[in-house]
């Protein structure tokens, strides 16, 4: 846990040492992020729910070759992925380390794009438990990855209907590595959208919690008939703890919540993270049923750290009631961190740090 609590440090003592030109913003981003790889790219296999087991995938691979991938249930992309690496090393720390290089680059390369306070979305990426996920699930996060570094050209006025149908493209490319990367092709309609209101909201809260009751009871039936996800429908992923699902929506919902009120209503760009970041409530919404769905719902949340970024903007004291509210907030989810580091170690495997040296 302490490895955790030196990165949050560096992230804010850091920024003391850059200012705000974009050279310096991309110096800081670039040193924070060296902390990141380092960290991720250098993890013993025992922290991430499944790193041991795609180092076993890793270790058939050196073993056999091209002929061992039919037997593997992974996705084409990964497959070969990992067979490419097989030929530079033998070490699947070698194949973690550089998945670590670009998973980083693509979510940082993403907040530098997007969000108005670096400082505080690194933060973010650390307390809302980013950077745990990124350590597990290793083949969705490198399809989120993808996704992520081409969400620029959903953004880009000129050549719209291109750079949509280069985004498409990417988004197939993404879901070689995980299918379930198909699901960020809802990225597309959102940019005909430009408001998001109180009736908006109300409308993504009342079907979230309507599709968690309707997931309760016949969760594991669907699950069963999407064939990616059909081998979880009797595993743990399905039935996790409540607890757990419920406090995984309410870090999607009271973000969005604040973010609603503290947001101006004609910023077309947050109007646009608040719908994704909603799309991303729906799937936690459905994980109140069958835990599984808030694996989908990860390509959603990550928007949130642009987000709550650019809608808070400089955390500063004051007495009126965002200042409140801001204050919250942060206080909150410090707070829950540490609760869930503490009492919860196991619901991400990451608690418990080890570099692969000290096993």
């Amino acid at each position: 846990m302490y490895i955790y609590i030196i990165l949050l440090l560096s992230i804010i003592f850091l920024k003391k040492l850059f200012n705000d030109s974009r050279k310096e913003k991309i110096l800081y981003l670039i040193t924070v992020g060296v902390l990141f790889v380092f960290v991720s790219g250098l993890r013993d296999y025992s922290v991430g729910m499944d790193t041991e087991m795609y180092s076993r995938s890793y270790d058939l691979i050196c073993s056999f070759g091209k002929p061992i991938i039919k037997e593997m249930r992974y996705e084409t992309g990964f497959s070969y992925l990992m067979l490419c690496s097989s030929f530079l090393s033998n070490d699947f720390t070698f194949f973690l380390f550089i998945c670590s290089i670009f998973i980083t680059f693509s979510h940082f390369f993403f907040i530098y794009r997007n969000s108005k306070n670096l400082c505080l979305s690194l933060c973010l990426y650390v307390l809302l438990n980013r950077f745990f996920i990124n350590m597990n699930s290793l083949r969705q996060v490198i399809a989120i990855s993808i996704v992520l570094i081409s969400f620029e050209l959903l953004k880009k006025d000129k050549r719209k209907l291109i750079n949509i149908v280069l985004y498409s493209a990417i988004v197939f490319f993404a879901s070689l590595f995980h299918k379930s990367a198909l699901l960020m092709l809802l990225l597309v309609p959102v940019f005909l959208i430009k408001k998001y209101t109180k009736f908006s909201f109300l409308i993504y809260l009342f079907l979230s919690l309507l599709l968690g009751v309707i997931m309760t009871k016949s969760g594991n039936f669907i699950i069963d008939k999407i064939d990616l996800y059909s081998q979880y429908s009797d595993s743990d992923y399905a039935d996790s703890s409540m607890l757990g699902a419920i406090i995984n929506y309410l870090a999607v919902v009271i973000p969005i919540s604040l973010c609603l009120v503290l947001n101006k209503e004609d910023n077309v760009e947050n109007n646009r993270l608040l719908h994704i970041s909603s799309i991303g409530l729906l799937f936690f919404g459905c994980a109140l049923g069958s835990s599984i769905f808030g694996r989908m719902g990860y390509y959603f949340s990550v928007f949130l750290l642009p987000l709550i970024s650019n809608c808070f903007g400089k955390i500063v004291v004051t007495r009126n009631i965002k200042g409140f509210l801001k204050g919250t907030y942060m206080i909150y989810i410090v707070i829950m961190f540490f609760v869930i580091m503490i009492f919860r170690p196991d619901w991400f495997g990451c608690t418990n740090y080890l570099f692969f040296w000290s096993a």
